[in-house]
C-alpha cells in the first residue's frame, strides 16, 4: 500500500467519522468541490486521467490543519501504532467548532445535550434525526 492509498483510505474513514459518509459535507469542510473530493476519494483504475488524483503532500498537512487533526496523521495506516498526540478525530473537529461557535449558540448547544441526554435512546434518536434534517435544509438555504 502506497502513502496515497493510506492518505485516501484515512480520509475516507474521517468522512465516515466525521460526516457520516457525505462527500459534501467533507468537501465544506475542506473547502474545496465535491467533485475535487470525489477525484481523491476514488480508487486507481478508472481510464479518465482526471478520474482520480492522488493525496500528495501539500494537500495531506491542508486536510489535516482544516479538520484540526495532528500533522502528519493522514500518514499512517488505521491499525499502525500512532505517534503519541494522535487525538479521535471527531473529537477534536467538534471541540474546534464548538470553540469557534458564539456563546450564544454554545448555549443552545449546551440545552439541547442536556435535554438529549434526559431522553430515553429512541427520543433521543429521533430527535437527533430532525436536527440533522433541519442543519441540512438551513445548509441548503444558507
Amino acid at each position: 500500500m502506497t502513502i496515497y492509498d493510506i492518505r485516501r483510505k484515512n480520509l475516507r474513514n474521517l468522512m465516515n467519522d466525521l460526516f457520516e459518509g457525505r462527500q459534501v459535507e467533507l468537501a465544506n469542510a475542506l473547502e474545496r468541490s465535491p467533485s475535487y473530493i470525489s477525484r481523491i476519494l476514488s480508487t486507481h483504475g478508472s481510464t479518465s486521467s482526471q478520474s482520480n488524483r492522488n493525496i500528495g503532500e501539500e494537500l495531506a498537512r491542508d486536510i489535516e490543519a482544516r479538520l484540526n487533526l495532528p500533522r502528519y496523521s493522514l500518514d499512517y495506516e488505521p491499525n499502525q501504532p500512532q505517534p503519541v498526540g494522535i487525538e479521535e478525530p471527531r473529537r477534536a473537529y467538534q471541540t474546534r467548532v464548538y470553540e469557534n461557535a458564539s456563546e450564544e449558540h454554545r448555549r443552545c448547544v449546551d440545552s439541547v445535550a442536556n435535554t438529549l441526554l434526559q431522553l430515553d435512546a429512541d427520543q433521543a434518536h429521533i430527535i437527533e434525526r430532525a436536527l440533522r434534517m433541519l442543519l441540512r435544509v438551513r445548509k441548503d438555504r444558507d
